[in-house]
């Protein structure tokens, strides 16, 4: 059985002080903070089910204008102490892990490795969400301001202009003598690219700076679009952040958020054209699900289109026949002569299937670039895509439409 008292304004307030010096006097015997664990559900039930506790009288007394609060509550003995035990044993190991965190957090930010700082005390912000810690550990409050202190204090700058530079990122410490570079910091690279369906998505890799604090951003990925905008940010892993944003109170990290997002640069890009459209001419041919070459007008459409949205114009275009890369290759030969590279488009039904008044269509194509001098494609890509319609007819005009757009996104990534 344990009484305390409260002070306010009124009977509410008067209470709500009660119950919470209850809680902190228990604090003391379960060796965590009882407060953050239980106070809520106290206030509104007054009860502790975890504990088997309840409030078994009160009573209140005017005093000098406020009111005092008298509470007691009573906590089977055997259950009391044995899970102040538990949870006193649990908590220890608990903010012992957060100070391992927050201790490997400093020996990093010493050796200028700040991300690592931040992930660390992101790790033991994680850990804090988990339950109580021993009256001595940290808050989230406080392990919150760290990671926002170690956050908040990189800069990140882009040199090189993405054309006949390469770009390079350098994070550098915004305060400290002569600005210290951040080393062995991992950056978060984020580009647009060309999905299967020739849609613009974006794609990332994670790059980790030398001991200048610096790292080259070379383009591997055959499928990044050839103009656009790359974004440096700090890498933070992606299952860490989830899981303490899952926990946190709405709101508390918010403001976190808002400064990782701030802290990043952008670099706008333009690589030159690997195949001038001044010398290259491109075939277009469309087959039905029999085989049969059938009019390749939606292609052409559709692949037209999307190069000219997307800035890259100026090749010829034209209908071929041919059962065949190698006849396709040489009717456009001969059609325009002369010319440095070769594009080979052939799209073709392979499936379809109806349904409840809708049918649905699928079309692969394949897509091969050429030198003039060779019959060996230069490289090769296999766009396909599934579109549905009223009918078989608009379906498959409307499938082999958005195979004919897939294959012109591809092409700019390679072109």
């Amino acid at each position: 059985m344990i009484v305390e008292s409260g002070t306010g304004e009124d009977a509410d307030s008067a209470r709500a002080a009660a119950y919470w010096n209850l809680l902190e006097r228990i604090s003391g015997d379960l060796g965590y903070d009882a407060v953050g664990m239980y106070y809520r559900e106290l206030l509104s039930s007054d009860a502790i089910t975890e504990l088997n506790a309840s409030v078994t009288d009160t009573y209140r007394v005017p005093e000098h204008g406020s009111v005092r609060y008298y509470a007691m509550m009573e906590i089977p003995s055997e259950t009391y102490y044995q899970g102040a035990a538990a949870e006193h044993t649990v908590a220890i190991e608990r903010s012992g892990s957060i100070s391992a965190y927050m201790d490997a957090a400093s020996e990093c930010y010493l050796r200028n490795e700040d991300t690592a700082a931040l992930v660390n005390t992101l790790r033991a912000l994680d850990l804090s969400f988990d339950g109580a810690s021993a009256s001595s550990g940290y808050t989230s409050s406080e392990i919150l301001s760290e990671a926002m202190r170690y956050l908040g204090n990189i800069r990140i700058s882009v040199s090189g202009n993405g054309r006949d530079d390469i770009p390079e990122v350098r994070l550098r410490r915004a305060k400290g003598i002569f600005y210290p570079p951040v080393v062995n910091a991992s950056v978060l690279v984020t580009y647009p690219m060309v999905a299967g369906d020739g849609s613009i998505t974006s794609s990332s890799i994670t790059m980790m700076t030398d001991r200048d604090g610096s790292a080259e951003f070379i383009r591997t990925n055959p499928y990044m679009i050839r103009e656009g905008e790359i974004r440096f940010s700090i890498a933070v892993p992606g299952d860490l952040l989830a899981s303490v944003l899952s926990k946190a109170p709405d709101g508390f990290m918010d403001d976190f958020m808002d400064l990782l997002e701030e802290t990043s640069a952008l670099c706008s890009y333009s690589y030159p054209e690997r195949i001038s459209s001044a010398s290259c001419a491109i075939g277009i041919a469309a087959y039905g699900s029999d085989g049969i070459q059938i009019g390749s007008d939606p292609v052409y459409a559709a692949f037209s289109d999307y190069l000219k949205s997307a800035g890259a114009e100026g090749y010829v275009i034209v209908p071929v026949i041919g059962d065949s890369d190698e006849e396709a290759l040489l009717y456009l030969r001969r059609m325009v002569p002369s010319m440095e590279h070769y594009i080979i488009f052939r799209a073709g039904i392979v499936d379809s299937r109806s349904g409840a008044g809708v049918s649905y269509v699928r079309t692969e194509g394949h897509l091969s670039i050429y030198d003039a001098s060779s019959d060996e494609p230069l490289s090769v890509h296999n766009p396909s895509a599934a579109e549905g319609g009223s009918d078989a007819a608009e379906a498959g005009e409307a499938s082999l439409a958005r195979c004919g757009a897939g294959a012109a996104g591809m092409l700019l990534s390679v072109l």
